[in-house]
């Protein structure tokens, strides 16, 4: 067998090793990028075995991965039976290290060697070894391309490292999230995963502190203190705590966004008293920021533990963590002002439908009530139409209210499209009343969406109510007009004028209804004097 180990020209190696780095963008496992290698290896050096292994340094012994033999090499090389204490630097200068191995291979006591190099990825270190009978394989040219093949290796795990903790990361986001969204109690799952943590890492108590920017101070959440620990209660500490008590660590926590320890022999004294007592007997106190994006939701603290055994001492299993729980406190408050915001429009909303139906049925109500008071000792007949006239009233108001309660459309609307809705209503709205109605329609009608008729329909209600009840007007002239990606609609009078401050407080109100309704749609209002006398209103809406 010659003791020839690289067969390839130049040439083909610069086509391996470019074959070889495309190849490994599209791998997605850091297993599947190292079998990669070994058979590009394999494919380079024939006569050799190619492994991927690490140093077991409880056995003392290599633990393989890893394998490819070459299709020339020889099959009584059992590489995997190579005790660790064989291995030596060939060059402690060179970088990276190159190990070798010359070792008789049990049981033929075949003679070969191990060119061996580091594999550094992610802060961990294996190799790639070439193992041949043939001399051939401590050749220059053979170890620096082994070399450049762990270099190439090592980047893509590390990319494929990366990738897969941040695939990891999200997973574990979005399952946190999820359970922080079905759980009713947040801080009892905080609490319960943040003993999870404290025990991990041989911590003897935590705390969880939700930050208030507002008030600038710390609340207590969650705790945990040894096992037995209450995962709800403070454990020997303050429910709150003053930011401005330990301004220069908090901006450090801000600025550095990473872990700080604090220890009885170095800056425990300059900590709050509700932090200080969570030592009861430690010797130091690691507190992490929870983050949410570029704010701080709240801060964890940890007495003791083994935190730096974790990724090298930087902190970062721990740190992912706490901004896990940071985004839960985020995504409750959210929720909670979510939650408020529904609620506050929902309240608005009854108030404006209260206002639209049953108040302005009321008045309606009471005038015809009044008209047939005043008809009764004189003209019965009258007074009983004045009075049926009352009754349709209340029914339509209530038919109305029922409406608005299961927040359906105006019953008008069920009949009419918004362009015939209006001048209908104004005609039921100024029946025997004595005022005159001019409606004009400009534009070509056409569908514009619900929600925008039902709120032009109120607001022309209540426009007209305003003039019926207070501007003391004869004429009412209504203008619906299309434009092109909007609808106007104005409502005249020719009464005496309008002056809000001066009007009574339901009027008032009825104006924040209209400029709510306007407003939830993008839309404007105003309302302005005529220069002829009288109010003109224009709402336009855009669709």
């Amino acid at each position: 067998m010659s003791d020839k180990c690289f067969d390839n020209g130049p040439g083909r190696l610069l086509k391996l090793l470019s074959s070889l780095s495309d190849t490994l963008k599209s791998v997605q496992h850091g297993q599947q990028a190292v079998n990669v290698v070994l058979h590009y290896l394999a494919t380079m050096f024939p006569r050799t075995h190619c492994n991927y292994f690490e140093f077991d340094d409880d056995l003392q012994c290599v633990r393989i991965t890893a394998s490819v033999a070459g299709a020339l090499a020889d099959e009584n090389i059992n590489v995997a039976r190579i005790p660790f204490h064989v291995f030596k630097v060939v060059d402690p200068a060179a970088s990276p290290l190159i190990y070798e191995c010359d070792q008789p291979c049990e049981p033929d006591e075949i003679v070969f060697t191990s060119v061996i190099a580091p594999v550094e990825a992610s802060g961990y270190r294996n190799f790639i070894a070439l193992s041949g009978t043939c001399t051939g394989i401590c050749e220059p040219n053979t170890v620096a391309t082994l070399s450049l093949v762990s270099s190439i290796c090592a980047s893509q795990l590390d990319r494929l490292f990366q990738m897969e903790t941040q695939r990891d990361y999200l997973g574990r986001l979005l399952e946190t999230l999820d359970e922080f969204t079905r759980e009713p109690d947040i801080f009892l799952r905080l609490g319960q995963r943040l003993a999870a943590l404290a025990e991990h890492y041989n911590a003897s108590s935590a705390t969880m502190w939700s930050y208030i920017p507002d008030q600038n101070v710390l609340h207590y959440a969650a705790g945990y203190s040894g096992r037995s620990g209450d995962s709800r209660a403070p454990q020997s500490t303050d429910a709150v705590i003053d930011v401005t008590d330990f301004q220069e660590l908090w901006r450090d926590l801000l600025t550095s966004r990473r872990p700080v320890i604090r220890t009885r022999l170095s800056g425990f004294q300059t900590l709050p008293t509700g932090l200080q007592n969570q030592l009861n007997g430690g010797e130091r106190l690691l507190l992490v920021p929870m983050l949410t994006g570029n704010c701080i939701a709240g801060l964890l603290t940890f007495t003791d533990g083994e935190f730096e055994t974790a990724a090298g001492g930087s902190f970062n299993a721990v740190l992912n963590r706490a901004n896990e729980f940071g985004m839960g406190i985020h995504l409750h408050r959210l929720t909670r002002q979510s939650s408020e915001v529904a609620l506050l429009k929902e309240r608005n909303r009854l108030a404006r439908e209260i206002h639209d139906t049953l108040a302005q049925g009321f008045t309606g109500i009471i005038m015809w009530l009044e008209a047939a008071r005043l008809n009764l000792p004189d003209n019965p007949k009258t007074a009983l139409e004045h009075m049926q006239k009352a009754k349709g009233v209340a029914r339509e108001s209530l038919t109305e209210a029922r409406r608005s309660i299961w927040a359906l459309r105006p019953s008008i609307l069920q009949e009419y499209e918004i362009h015939q809705a209006i001048p209908q209503l104004a005609e039921r709205l100024t029946r025997d009343s004595g005022h005159d109605i001019c409606f004009a329609l400009h534009g070509s009608p056409r569908d514009i969406p619900a929600r925008c008729e039902d709120a032009l329909l109120r607001i022309a209600q209540e426009a007209i109510t305003n003039v019926l009840r207070h501007a003391d007007a004869a004429i009412i002239r209504i203008e619906l007009e299309y434009l092109k990606r909007s609808v106007r609609l104005q409502i005249a009078d020719d009464g005496g004028g309008f002056n809000l401050e001066t009007m009574p407080h339901s009027v008032g109100f009825g104006m924040t209804s209209m400029k709510e309704r306007a407003e939830q749609l993008a839309g404007t209002l105003t309302v302005d004097n005529r220069p002829e006398g009288g109010a003109l209103l224009t709402v336009e809406i855009p669709f």
